[in-house]
């Protein structure tokens, strides 16, 4: 018997699907980290400018039956979050513009602080939900790859080195200082700075400085062939300002370098060069400023508003007229977010 198209569809279709929405109101962050018989856990920062983790239960969705699992820290952004069964948490923090690696077991109430090297950043990792390894990829200014390994079932969770990438440096003649410098309007921002242990901060050395500060990006403490040369070769400075715009300190500190707040970040990369200059690490002749994307713009942006400062300027794909780039990628989240 033939089977015309109409009656095979209705012959062989399935049922409807019932969806049960967990959130349908998208005004703040929510990142799924995993589901465990009907139980959805997510990262967000609704309510919690710098992050928690709650559970929602499909039985009953609303937001007044969410349970918070981490509390927000007032003090420190959380950046990612890993599910280890049903009992293990490993949290990763921005925490004066670093990495930080916690464990917590929801079961026993266990706390510990993962050590890695130095200010540093955990460039990625990777696990699974029913082991007990977790591994992941550090990086610091002076430091570059490294993979580590953690065995969750120790009593101790030190972590163990699997892979460190070759270098021909000698880098205990660098040294990293981070200090805070007041902008325009008195925020306080941390600036890391990198240069040869010997230096005399005499005014007379060059410097290269780089700023983004934007679209919630964290300036992260990463390892740069670039920077490292340009101070071994030229003995020179290297100088990064974790500006207003980024998600160093939460969603606040990135609201207060968007839209009609732009200029904060202007202001602050500006004072960043007067602190070098009144510092002694360098002078206006000597001082090179560089951004990529919307690091291009802040550099256009501060190279215009202030030539006295600067010697020069590296703008690498920068966007520099806005309301073209608006028309040109028509996305909301450029819309929004600057």
């Amino acid at each position: 018997m033939r089977i015309q198209h109409g009656e095979w569809w209705g012959k062989f279709q399935l049922p409807k699907l019932q969806l049960t929405p967990l959130i349908s109101e998208f005004e703040a962050t929510y990142e799924f980290l995993v589901e465990d018989s009907n139980t959805f856990y997510f990262r967000t920062n609704k309510n919690a400018p710098n992050g928690r983790v709650v559970k929602i239960f499909l039985s009953n969705p609303e937001e007044t039956s969410w349970e918070t699992v981490i509390g927000e820290d007032l003090s420190r952004n959380l950046q990612w979050v890993v599910l280890m069964g049903k009992e293990i948490f490993i949290l990763c923090y921005i925490e004066n513009a670093r990495n930080v690696l916690e464990v917590r077991n929801l079961i026993n109430g266990r706390f510990d602080i993962i050590p890695v090297s130095c200010h540093g950043y955990i460039n990625s990792y990777t696990f699974s939900w029913d082991s007990q390894e977790f591994i992941f990829m550090f990086e610091s200014y002076l430091i570059p790859k490294r993979i580590y390994r953690i065995d969750l079932s120790t009593s101790t969770y030190n972590p163990i080195q699997l892979y460190d990438t070759p270098n021909n440096i000698d880098m205990s003649k660098f040294v990293i200082s981070q200090i805070l410098y007041s902008s325009k309007d008195g925020t306080s921002i941390p600036m890391s700075i990198i240069h040869k242990n010997d230096l005399q901060q005499n005014g007379t050395s060059p410097c290269l400085m780089y700023g983004y500060g934007g679209f919630s990006n964290f300036l992260a403490p990463t390892f740069s062939e670039l920077d490292v040369t340009f101070i071994d070769s030229f003995n020179g400075v290297v100088a990064l300002p974790n500006i207003r715009g980024g998600c160093e300190f939460g969603v606040n500190w990135y609201n207060a370098g968007r839209t009609e707040r732009k200029q904060n970040c202007f202001d602050d990369f500006q004072s960043a060069a007067e602190y070098l200059i009144s510092a002694n690490y360098t002078n206006p002749q000597k001082l090179v400023i560089h951004g990529h994307s919307n690091g291009g713009l802040l550099v256009g942006a501060c190279v215009n508003q202030r030539p006295d400062l600067f010697g020069a300027a590296i703008l690498k794909a920068g966007s520099l007229n806005f309301a073209f780039f608006l028309i040109i990628l028509l996305t909301d989240s450029t819309e929004t977010d600057e």
